[in-house]
């Protein structure tokens, strides 16, 4: 497994973005949302902070796939503002692009224009014809001039591309059969229908479907949406998301019950009875996280508070800080194999506000940076060491080989970091309680093997300070 302190901090959220954003493409809705959280939570660098806005659309897609409106609408306008703040136009395209697609999915229409013509004048600005942001735009702007009733659309400057090529189709089927163009209707349907697209993709495009499918329906156009549901059928039955399927049932049996047999509308019915129960708990399962979601955000200052926090070291010391520290060690109790042992260490001075009181903040400061190269001799390599506030370390140790060993390990440095300081007259014993936890005691994730980590600290400061305690 990759050593998660071995890279970047940038290059290990952008990662998590990318195992998000595979996760989304094959419906795994629950990971992607996951993963995102996780993503948010990773410290970044000042030049990577757009990646966040990528998190929010992303989160914003998320959520109107699942119904979540809401909070699709809060992510989307999180994601403009940020990319606003940040001068990142190409973010502050998708967002309002993104925007555009919601309120045309909900039928408020009129908004939905003013934002994607807001991405259009954002790109035409930037003189961007060329970006890939583009094409879906113009293709959105122009379904949506097409459902308030203007036809006058010309569609020699939508050029096929393979990337939105149902979102261009969507438009040329409304336009062709609104000019009565009967010809290049049929065509266009046979183009989308012969397309073969790679599973991951077809996600993206699912919405243009399902748009096109109230769009046939609508029209009457009955032959035609058997034949786009047909092809439909052929990738719903890879994804593991039930909310397209119930989707697709519905219009089975809508077509059913107009066209079909007796026999036809009792299969269809019961299709859709036993998609039910799936699509069901998917809802409830996106309720669920919509509600851990909203916690999570009532739990976290803005992202510029959060920025100097999110620093990877200690100013003082040159330790991990508390933040980053916490995030790599939960990273890797996420990756870590079964039968790994991982500890924490957790240190603290014993009466070091004596030292503070007596001898000055800077006699304090310098202990902790003495106390801190001390813990880095011991403990270096792929371990992750920080100070986790005032005088007080933490040591996350990823692969414990001996346990033995790691326990002798941990009384040297308890000795080393023993030791008498004086001045002015004034003779003070520097010592340190040390709370050890192993992950053989049963804790799966970092935040419970911190805990027993830190009560046996106490247990170590009850006892008499100066000791070791260990849970394992």
């Amino acid at each position: 497994m990759e050593q998660i302190d071995m890279i970047t901090m940038d290059e290990l959220a952008n990662r998590l973005l990318s195992e998000a954003s595979n996760s989304f493409r094959s419906g795994q809705f629950e990971k992607a949302l996951d993963t995102l959280i996780r993503c948010i939570r990773a410290p970044k660098s000042k030049e990577n902070r757009e990646l966040d806005v990528r998190v929010y659309n992303m989160l914003g897609l998320i959520y109107g796939y699942l119904n979540q409106e809401t909070l699709s609408k809060e992510n989307l306008m999180k994601a403009l503002r940020l990319g606003t703040e940040y001068g990142a136009k190409d973010c502050m395209i998708q967002s309002y692009m993104n925007l555009g697609f919601l309120y045309q999915k909900l039928g408020v229409l009129e908004a939905a224009q003013e934002y994607v013509e807001q991405a259009l004048a954002l790109i035409m600005e930037c003189g961007e014809e060329e970006s890939v942001l583009y094409m879906p735009c113009l293709a959105c702007y122009g379904i949506i001039r097409s459902k308030l009733g203007n036809d006058k659309w010309d569609m020699q400057d939508l050029k096929q591309t393979e990337g939105f090529f149902s979102a261009v189709q969507d438009l040329k089927l409304r336009v062709s059969y609104q000019q009565g163009d009967r010809e290049s209707f049929e065509k266009y349907l046979e183009e989308l229908t012969s397309c073969k697209v790679e599973d991951e993709k077809f996600l993206i495009y699912a919405e243009f479907y399902l748009d096109i499918c109230a769009f046939l329906w609508e029209k009457e156009l009955y032959k035609e949406l058997r034949k786009l549901l047909d092809y439909m059928k052929q990738y719903l039955q890879k994804l593991p998301l039930a909310y397209l399927k119930y989707q697709v049932c519905n219009y089975e049996v809508l077509y059913a019950k107009k066209c079909g047999t007796k026999e036809e509308q009792w299969e269809a019915e019961k299709n859709w009875m036993e998609i039910l129960p799936q699509y069901e708990q998917e809802q409830q399962n996106a309720k669920m996280y919509s509600f851990d979601y909203v916690e999570y955000l009532h739990e976290e200052k803005s992202l510029s508070d959060k920025m100097e926090q999110r620093s990877k070291q200690d100013p003082m010391t040159g330790l991990l800080n508390k933040y980053t520290l916490e995030f790599l060690a939960e990273e890797y109790m996420k990756q870590k194999e079964k039968d790994d042992v991982a500890a924490v260490l957790v240190i603290d001075m014993d009466h070091f506000k004596q030292v503070n009181d007596t001898l000055g903040h800077l006699a304090g400061d310098t202990i902790l940076s003495d106390t801190a190269i001390i813990i880095q001799k011991f403990f270096k390599e792929d371990n992750l060491c920080g100070r986790i506030g005032g005088d007080e370390f933490a040591i996350f140790i990823k692969n414990v080989q001996d346990i033995s060993s790691l326990l002798i390990q941990a009384e040297f440095l308890r000795q080393e970091i023993a030791k008498t300081t004086s001045e002015r007259s004034v003779t003070i014993e520097i010592c340190a309680s040390i709370g050890i936890a192993l992950s053989t005691a049963g804790f799966t994730d970092y935040a419970s093997l911190f805990a027993a980590a830190d009560k046996a600290l106490y247990q170590a400061k009850k006892n008499g300070r100066n000791k070791i305690e260990v849970i394992e």
